[in-house]
């Protein structure tokens, strides 16, 4: 499955200022891991030093925010676009 990845405006920097990339996968994590393998770079921000999806992270697809946790179990199809950006946090 081919998926739209938009790429926030910190790690535009690691991809030349492509706002934009493709990646492959059934799942946001897979897509993430797909891309992190093309971009090695990515993956340093992407993943923690366990090999997880930073909990700083969170994507939207179609709507929905999806956080580190529900990645591997939030299913994508063909043709998604998925929107990649720091979690807000504060007081």
């Amino acid at each position: 499955m081919s998926v739209r990845v938009h790429m926030p405006p910190l790690l535009r920097t690691l991809t030349g200022g492509v706002r934009q990339m493709t990646a492959e996968g059934h799942s946001v994590a897979e897509v993430m891991a797909d891309l992190s393998r093309q971009h090695p770079l990515i993956g340093r921000h992407v993943y923690d030093e366990d090999g997880h999806i930073r909990c700083s992270i969170v994507f939207l697809h179609d709507g929905v925010l999806v956080r580190a946790g529900e990645a591997a179990g939030h299913a994508v199809d063909d043709g998604d676009e998925i929107v990649m950006t720091n979690a807000l946090s504060g007081g």
